[in-house]
């Protein structure tokens, strides 16, 4: 099951996780009104992205351990 998981995070494209994170960001800071919505979604999704970076970076490193 683990394996399974650690082969997904390794597969993921980083620029379309960022514009899809991007676009759901932009979608719910709108939708709640906030004024800086748009630097709101950019940091939002900056910051998801990064936390994917680095399980992308531990899965890649896991697998070749082995």
């Amino acid at each position: 099951m683990l394996e399974k998981l650690l082969k997904f995070l390794t597969q993921i494209n980083l620029l379309v996780a960022f514009l899809i994170l991007l676009a759901g960001h932009i979608m719910m800071y709108y939708l709640l009104e906030n004024e800086n919505w748009l630097a709101l979604a950019f940091a939002a999704s900056l910051t998801d992205t990064a936390v994917l970076a680095g399980l992308q970076l531990y899965a890649m490193f896991k697998t070749r351990a082995k």
